[in-house]
Protein backbone atom coordinates (compact mmCIF):
# COMPACT_ATOMS: atom_id res chain seq x y z
CA UNK A 1 0.00 0.00 0.00
CA UNK A 2 2.92 2.24 0.85
CA UNK A 3 4.54 1.59 -2.41
CA UNK A 4 1.38 2.45 -4.36
CA UNK A 5 0.65 5.51 -2.77
CA UNK A 6 4.00 6.66 -3.51
CA UNK A 7 3.55 6.11 -7.06
CA UNK A 8 0.21 8.09 -7.13
CA UNK A 9 2.42 10.72 -5.23
CA UNK A 10 5.27 10.81 -7.44
CA UNK A 11 2.38 10.64 -10.48
CA UNK A 12 0.64 13.63 -8.94
CA UNK A 13 4.25 15.81 -8.87
CA UNK A 14 4.45 14.78 -12.20
CA UNK A 15 1.31 16.20 -13.81
CA UNK A 16 1.35 19.49 -11.45
CA UNK A 17 4.70 20.04 -13.09
CA UNK A 18 3.59 19.31 -16.82
CA UNK A 19 0.77 21.61 -16.00
CA UNK A 20 2.63 24.68 -14.24
CA UNK A 21 5.42 24.23 -17.13
CA UNK A 22 2.34 24.13 -19.85
CA UNK A 23 0.84 27.17 -18.41
CA UNK A 24 4.04 28.91 -18.36
CA UNK A 25 4.62 28.12 -21.79
CA UNK A 26 0.96 29.78 -22.68
CA UNK A 27 1.45 32.72 -20.23
CA UNK A 28 4.68 33.57 -22.34
CA UNK A 29 2.65 32.75 -25.85
CA UNK A 30 0.32 35.34 -25.10
CA UNK A 31 2.89 37.85 -23.97
CA UNK A 32 4.48 37.34 -26.86
CA UNK A 33 1.00 37.95 -28.88
CA UNK A 34 0.21 41.07 -26.75
CA UNK A 35 3.73 42.42 -27.46
CA UNK A 36 3.53 41.49 -31.44
CA UNK A 37 -0.10 43.14 -31.52
CA UNK A 38 1.17 46.15 -29.65
CA UNK A 39 4.19 46.52 -31.81
CA UNK A 40 1.96 45.87 -34.94
CA UNK A 41 -0.39 48.48 -33.95
CA UNK A 42 2.50 50.78 -33.60
CA UNK A 43 3.50 50.22 -36.78
CA UNK A 44 -0.36 50.88 -37.94
CA UNK A 45 -0.79 54.22 -36.22
CA UNK A 46 2.64 55.32 -37.07
CA UNK A 47 1.69 54.67 -41.08
CA UNK A 48 -1.52 56.14 -41.37
CA UNK A 49 -0.56 59.32 -38.80
CA UNK A 50 2.38 59.66 -41.98
CA UNK A 51 -0.10 59.11 -44.52
CA UNK A 52 -2.52 62.01 -42.69
CA UNK A 53 0.22 64.64 -42.32
CA UNK A 54 1.13 63.78 -46.38
CA UNK A 55 -2.29 64.56 -46.93
CA UNK A 56 -2.87 67.42 -45.00
CA UNK A 57 0.61 68.57 -46.46
CA UNK A 58 -0.72 67.91 -49.93
CA UNK A 59 -4.08 69.13 -49.40
CA UNK A 60 -2.21 72.49 -47.69
CA UNK A 61 -0.42 73.20 -50.93
CA UNK A 62 -3.42 72.41 -53.66
CA UNK A 63 -5.16 75.06 -51.48
CA UNK A 64 -2.22 77.63 -51.98
CA UNK A 65 -2.15 76.60 -55.36
CA UNK A 66 -6.10 77.13 -55.43
CA UNK A 67 -6.22 80.48 -54.07
CA UNK A 68 -3.30 81.56 -56.46
CA UNK A 69 -5.14 80.48 -59.31
CA UNK A 70 -8.24 82.19 -58.17
CA UNK A 71 -6.47 85.20 -57.45
CA UNK A 72 -5.25 85.06 -61.65
CA UNK A 73 -8.77 84.34 -62.46
CA UNK A 74 -9.96 87.40 -60.93
CA UNK A 75 -7.20 89.52 -62.40
CA UNK A 76 -8.27 88.22 -65.53
CA UNK A 77 -12.00 88.44 -65.25
CA UNK A 78 -11.13 92.30 -64.42
CA UNK A 79 -9.18 92.33 -67.17
CA UNK A 80 -11.55 91.16 -69.35
CA UNK A 81 -14.03 93.77 -67.54
CA UNK A 82 -11.88 96.62 -68.66
CA UNK A 83 -11.19 95.56 -71.95
CA UNK A 84 -15.43 95.47 -72.68
CA UNK A 85 -15.42 98.96 -70.72
CA UNK A 86 -12.44 100.04 -73.40
CA UNK A 87 -13.82 98.40 -76.62
CA UNK A 88 -17.25 100.07 -75.51
CA UNK A 89 -15.75 103.05 -75.14
CA UNK A 90 -12.91 104.15 -77.00
CA UNK A 91 -13.64 102.74 -80.04
CA UNK A 92 -17.51 103.04 -80.38
CA UNK A 93 -16.76 106.63 -79.80
CA UNK A 94 -14.39 107.22 -82.85
CA UNK A 95 -16.90 105.29 -85.14
CA UNK A 96 -19.59 107.00 -84.35
CA UNK A 97 -17.63 110.20 -85.55
CA UNK A 98 -17.03 108.36 -88.62
CA UNK A 99 -20.82 107.64 -89.20
CA UNK A 100 -21.38 111.04 -88.49
CA UNK A 101 -19.30 112.44 -90.77
CA UNK A 102 -20.16 109.62 -93.83
CA UNK A 103 -23.84 111.09 -92.91
CA UNK A 104 -22.91 114.81 -93.68
CA UNK A 105 -21.15 114.10 -96.38
CA UNK A 106 -23.85 112.32 -98.18
CA UNK A 107 -26.29 115.00 -97.10
CA UNK A 108 -23.77 118.29 -97.96
CA UNK A 109 -23.12 116.82 -100.93
CA UNK A 110 -25.43 114.98 -102.46
CA UNK A 111 -25.86 117.31 -105.74
CA UNK A 112 -22.04 116.34 -106.28
CA UNK A 113 -21.77 112.87 -105.57
CA UNK A 114 -22.24 110.70 -108.58
CA UNK A 115 -23.75 107.13 -108.33
CA UNK A 116 -20.23 105.71 -107.92
CA UNK A 117 -19.41 108.14 -105.14
CA UNK A 118 -22.67 107.58 -103.37
CA UNK A 119 -22.35 103.91 -103.77
CA UNK A 120 -18.67 104.29 -101.93
CA UNK A 121 -20.43 106.32 -99.29
CA UNK A 122 -23.55 103.75 -98.29
CA UNK A 123 -20.84 101.17 -98.91
CA UNK A 124 -18.96 103.05 -95.52
CA UNK A 125 -21.85 103.66 -93.64
CA UNK A 126 -22.40 99.82 -93.97
CA UNK A 127 -19.25 98.95 -92.68
CA UNK A 128 -19.31 101.24 -89.93
CA UNK A 129 -22.87 99.54 -89.22
CA UNK A 130 -21.13 96.29 -89.32
CA UNK A 131 -18.26 97.25 -87.17
CA UNK A 132 -20.71 98.77 -84.42
CA UNK A 133 -22.78 95.29 -84.76
CA UNK A 134 -19.31 93.05 -84.15
CA UNK A 135 -18.60 95.34 -81.20
CA UNK A 136 -21.86 94.83 -79.31
CA UNK A 137 -21.41 90.83 -80.35
CA UNK A 138 -18.29 90.95 -78.79
CA UNK A 139 -19.17 92.36 -75.69
CA UNK A 140 -22.58 90.29 -75.82
CA UNK A 141 -19.92 86.99 -75.87
CA UNK A 142 -17.01 88.01 -73.48
CA UNK A 143 -19.98 88.86 -71.14
CA UNK A 144 -21.83 85.86 -71.41
CA UNK A 145 -19.80 83.83 -68.80
CA UNK A 146 -19.30 86.42 -66.38
CA UNK A 147 -23.00 87.07 -65.39
CA UNK A 148 -21.61 86.22 -61.70
CA UNK A 149 -18.76 87.98 -61.32
CA UNK A 150 -20.47 91.11 -61.87
CA UNK A 151 -20.97 93.87 -59.32
CA UNK A 152 -24.74 92.96 -59.30
CA UNK A 153 -25.19 89.32 -60.49
CA UNK A 154 -27.86 88.64 -62.77
CA UNK A 155 -29.99 85.74 -60.37
CA UNK A 156 -32.00 83.26 -62.31
CA UNK A 157 -35.94 83.70 -62.05
CA UNK A 158 -38.51 81.75 -62.65
CA UNK A 159 -39.24 82.46 -67.20
CA UNK A 160 -41.95 81.57 -68.81
CA UNK A 161 -40.15 81.07 -72.35
CA UNK A 162 -43.45 81.19 -74.00
CA UNK A 163 -43.91 84.49 -73.00
CA UNK A 164 -39.90 84.89 -73.89
CA UNK A 165 -40.75 83.62 -77.36
CA UNK A 166 -43.52 85.86 -78.30
CA UNK A 167 -41.34 88.83 -77.31
CA UNK A 168 -38.84 88.02 -79.32
CA UNK A 169 -40.67 87.10 -82.48
CA UNK A 170 -42.62 90.91 -81.97
CA UNK A 171 -38.83 91.91 -81.63
CA UNK A 172 -38.29 90.68 -84.62
CA UNK A 173 -41.08 91.45 -86.85
CA UNK A 174 -40.85 88.71 -89.18
CA UNK A 175 -41.90 89.67 -93.06
CA UNK A 176 -45.37 88.50 -94.56
CA UNK A 177 -44.08 85.66 -96.33
CA UNK A 178 -42.41 84.25 -93.05
CA UNK A 179 -44.81 82.39 -90.51
CA UNK A 180 -43.36 81.39 -87.07
CA UNK A 181 -45.26 78.91 -85.36
CA UNK A 182 -44.59 77.12 -82.00
CA UNK A 183 -45.83 73.82 -82.12
CA UNK A 184 -45.17 72.17 -78.76
CA UNK A 185 -45.79 73.99 -74.97
CA UNK A 186 -43.22 75.18 -73.88
CA UNK A 187 -41.51 74.97 -69.74
CA UNK A 188 -40.84 77.69 -67.32
CA UNK A 189 -37.97 77.47 -66.04
CA UNK A 190 -35.41 79.26 -63.69
CA UNK A 191 -32.75 81.25 -65.93
CA UNK A 192 -31.77 84.32 -66.38
CA UNK A 193 -34.49 85.91 -68.89
CA UNK A 194 -32.04 88.22 -70.91
CA UNK A 195 -29.71 84.73 -72.01
CA UNK A 196 -32.83 82.88 -72.76
CA UNK A 197 -33.86 85.56 -75.22
CA UNK A 198 -30.91 85.91 -76.70
CA UNK A 199 -31.01 82.22 -77.52
CA UNK A 200 -34.39 82.13 -79.26
CA UNK A 201 -33.56 85.91 -80.74
CA UNK A 202 -29.88 84.50 -82.42
CA UNK A 203 -31.37 81.57 -83.95
CA UNK A 204 -34.73 82.94 -85.28
CA UNK A 205 -33.11 85.83 -86.39
CA UNK A 206 -30.77 83.29 -88.48
CA UNK A 207 -33.72 81.61 -89.69
CA UNK A 208 -35.33 84.15 -90.76
CA UNK A 209 -32.18 86.34 -92.35
CA UNK A 210 -31.17 83.28 -94.30
CA UNK A 211 -34.83 82.53 -95.76
CA UNK A 212 -35.00 81.90 -99.45
CA UNK A 213 -37.96 80.33 -100.11
CA UNK A 214 -41.01 82.65 -101.06
CA UNK A 215 -43.29 80.64 -98.57
CA UNK A 216 -41.37 80.84 -95.66
CA UNK A 217 -41.41 78.62 -92.15
CA UNK A 218 -40.04 78.40 -88.90
CA UNK A 219 -41.55 76.14 -86.39
CA UNK A 220 -40.01 75.75 -82.76
CA UNK A 221 -40.63 72.45 -81.01
CA UNK A 222 -40.16 71.36 -77.28
CA UNK A 223 -40.27 67.77 -76.41
CA UNK A 224 -39.74 66.73 -72.81
CA UNK A 225 -37.13 63.87 -71.75
CA UNK A 226 -35.59 61.67 -69.07
CA UNK A 227 -33.26 64.63 -67.77
CA UNK A 228 -33.22 67.63 -70.41
CA UNK A 229 -35.69 69.58 -71.88
CA UNK A 230 -35.06 69.47 -75.98
CA UNK A 231 -35.94 72.45 -77.68
CA UNK A 232 -35.81 72.40 -81.86
CA UNK A 233 -36.19 75.37 -84.53
CA UNK A 234 -36.57 73.87 -87.90
CA UNK A 235 -36.94 76.32 -90.74
CA UNK A 236 -37.41 75.55 -94.84
CA UNK A 237 -34.32 77.44 -95.67
CA UNK A 238 -31.33 76.91 -97.98
CA UNK A 239 -30.00 74.44 -95.49
CA UNK A 240 -26.42 73.78 -94.07
CA UNK A 241 -23.61 71.21 -95.56
CA UNK A 242 -22.32 68.57 -93.23
CA UNK A 243 -18.98 70.12 -93.67
CA UNK A 244 -19.96 72.98 -92.00
CA UNK A 245 -22.04 72.27 -88.78
CA UNK A 246 -19.04 72.60 -86.57
CA UNK A 247 -17.40 75.85 -88.16
CA UNK A 248 -21.12 77.39 -87.75
CA UNK A 249 -20.56 77.74 -84.05
CA UNK A 250 -17.36 79.11 -84.08
CA UNK A 251 -16.47 82.79 -83.37
CA UNK A 252 -16.62 85.42 -86.69
CA UNK A 253 -17.55 82.19 -89.26
CA UNK A 254 -20.30 82.94 -91.53
CA UNK A 255 -21.33 80.72 -94.39
CA UNK A 256 -22.57 84.24 -96.55
CA UNK A 257 -20.53 86.16 -97.79
CA UNK A 258 -20.97 89.44 -95.45
CA UNK A 259 -21.89 91.96 -98.37
CA UNK A 260 -24.58 89.82 -99.41
CA UNK A 261 -26.21 89.01 -95.68
CA UNK A 262 -25.26 91.23 -92.61
CA UNK A 263 -23.84 89.51 -89.94
CA UNK A 264 -21.56 89.20 -87.27
CA UNK A 265 -20.49 85.78 -87.53
CA UNK A 266 -20.95 85.85 -82.92
CA UNK A 267 -24.33 84.95 -82.83
CA UNK A 268 -24.08 80.72 -82.99
CA UNK A 269 -21.15 81.27 -80.79
CA UNK A 270 -23.00 83.35 -78.50
CA UNK A 271 -25.75 80.66 -77.78
CA UNK A 272 -23.49 78.00 -77.74
CA UNK A 273 -21.84 79.29 -74.99
CA UNK A 274 -25.23 79.88 -73.39
CA UNK A 275 -26.30 76.77 -73.78
CA UNK A 276 -23.47 74.88 -72.29
CA UNK A 277 -23.20 77.18 -69.30
CA UNK A 278 -26.43 76.04 -68.48
CA UNK A 279 -25.94 72.63 -69.04
CA UNK A 280 -27.18 71.94 -71.86
CA UNK A 281 -25.82 71.21 -75.64
CA UNK A 282 -26.64 72.51 -78.95
CA UNK A 283 -26.15 70.69 -82.57
CA UNK A 284 -27.46 70.95 -86.10
CA UNK A 285 -29.22 68.34 -88.22
CA UNK A 286 -29.85 69.99 -91.80
CA UNK A 287 -30.51 68.23 -95.61
CA UNK A 288 -29.07 71.58 -98.11
CA UNK A 289 -31.54 73.54 -100.23
CA UNK A 290 -34.24 71.20 -97.66
CA UNK A 291 -33.77 73.41 -94.65
CA UNK A 292 -32.05 73.29 -91.25
CA UNK A 293 -33.27 72.07 -87.45
CA UNK A 294 -31.08 73.52 -84.69
CA UNK A 295 -31.23 71.51 -81.29
CA UNK A 296 -30.53 72.79 -78.06
CA UNK A 297 -31.31 70.98 -74.27
CA UNK A 298 -31.82 72.63 -71.24
CA UNK A 299 -31.57 70.61 -67.64
CA UNK A 300 -35.03 69.15 -66.57
CA UNK A 301 -33.54 69.88 -62.86
CA UNK A 302 -34.22 73.72 -63.00
CA UNK A 303 -37.74 73.97 -63.94
CA UNK A 304 -39.87 75.70 -61.41
CA UNK A 305 -43.24 73.38 -62.78
CA UNK A 306 -43.62 70.26 -64.49
CA UNK A 307 -46.74 71.20 -66.31
CA UNK A 308 -46.27 73.16 -69.66
CA UNK A 309 -49.06 75.69 -70.69
CA UNK A 310 -51.08 74.87 -73.32
CA UNK A 311 -49.72 75.93 -77.06
CA UNK A 312 -51.10 78.21 -78.91
CA UNK A 313 -52.47 76.35 -82.36
CA UNK A 314 -52.29 79.69 -84.43
CA UNK A 315 -49.49 80.93 -85.82
CA UNK A 316 -47.35 83.96 -84.35
CA UNK A 317 -46.02 86.45 -86.08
Amino acid sequence: VRVAFAKIQNRQATLLEQRTAAADRDELVVQRAIFAGTALSVLLLTAVFALLLRESRMRAKANRALAIHEADLMRANQDLTDFAYIVSHDLKAPLRGVGSLAGWIADDYADRLDDAGRHQIDLLQGRVRRLNMMIDAILAYSRAGRAMDEPVAVEPVAVDLSTVLQSVIDLLAPPAHIKVTIDTPLPTLMIDPTKAAQVFQNLLSNAIKYMDKPAGEVRVRCEEEQENWHFSITDNGPGIEAKYFDRIFRLFETLAPRDQVEGTGVGLALVKKIVELEGGRIWVESTLGVGATFHFTHPRHVPTQDSLRPANPTPLR
